[in-house]
This record gives C-alpha cells, structure tokens and sequence, in this order.
C-alpha cells in the first residue's frame, strides 16, 4: 500500500527551498485526477455571503472564519445527504490549509462539501472555498457517529448509501 502523501523538497533557481507534496494520484497542486476506480460521491456547493465583521485588523477575512464557512456548507450538506446521521455526530477533528487570503473586498466565497472517506463510526468530509475562480483554502472535518448515550457507533449501511448515493450531476448549490 503506498503512503497516504509524501513530502519532500528541491532548491529553485534562486536557491531558495520548494517544498513539494504528492499523493497517491500524483503532486498535490491542484492538477492531479483521481483514479477511475474511485466513485464519485454528492457534493453541496453552497455561496456564503462575507461580512464586515469577517475581517480582522489586516482587512482581510479572518482565519476563524474560514471555519465558519465550511461549518454553514457542511450542515446544509448533511441536512440533503446525512439521512439519520443528521444531528447524530460529534466533530472530532478539523483542519484547515489556508491557500490564499479573502480580501475584504470579497462578497461572496463559494463552498463545496464532500465526503472524502467513511469509517466504522466516522467519516471526513472534505470542504473547498473559492474566491471568484481561486481556491483559497482546503479543510477536512472529521465526524463521530453518536448514539444517544453521546458514544461512539457504528455508521449504519443505510447512512453510508446516503453519504455515498447519488453521482455528479446530484450536485446541488445555494446562496445563504
């Protein structure tokens, strides 16, 4: 099995360092395709309007906010995709890789949610955030399955055909 990602580096003209990060399918830099073999499930794009009280001191979006955003897109996904998962999960992980700034000149960033990978008794859901044409940032949450002693339970087979049913063109969007 190969590993999951691989990081490395090489020196640029200049000198400087580049650090470079490949996957399975090939470098991450936005231009690799998945592989057939890997089927594509329903995603939700959502528009998310910014606010003034968004940006921070630099005049730009404030990181936290980025957090906020694929919150909003990810309720709106699991209320058309979660079936009984709905209100059923805990997050036990979130990440965010910050690719760009939104300046405070941004109205609108676009939201698409996904999930990436079902477990046992999680899942991760993967959230891109566009600003006019550009991805700007790149998150991975990671949810529990709960039961309603709050523990840790298995996702049903029924939760996992909503999570997964549907193809390309079940791809919904929204403004809020």
């Amino acid at each position: 099995m190969l590993p999951r990602a691989t990081l490395g580096y090489q020196r640029r003209r200049d000198g400087d360092p580049l650090l470079l990060l490949w996957s399975r399918w090939g470098p991450v830099d936005g231009t690799a395709r998945l592989p057939s073999r890997v089927v594509p499930a329903p995603s939700t794009t959502i528009t998310v309007q910014t606010r003034f009280a968004d940006l921070d001191p630099l005049g730009h979006v404030n990181h936290v906010q980025f957090y906020v955003f694929m919150e909003t897109a990810r309720v709106r996904f699991m209320a058309q995709h979660g079936g009984t998962l709905r209100g059923h999960v805990l997050v036990a992980r979130s990440e965010c890789d910050h690719l760009r700034e939104i300046p405070g000149t941004t109205d609108t960033v676009e939201v698409t949610v996904h999930v990436e990978r079902i477990g046992t008794t999680s899942l991760v859901v993967h959230h891109e955030l566009i600003d006019a044409g550009v991805r700007v940032a790149i998150g991975r949450t990671t949810m529990v399955a709960v039961g309603p002693d709050r523990r840790p339970r298995p996702v049903t087979d029924t939760e996992r055909a909503h999570l997964l049913a549907g193809d390309q063109t079940s791809a919904s969007s929204s403004t809020l």
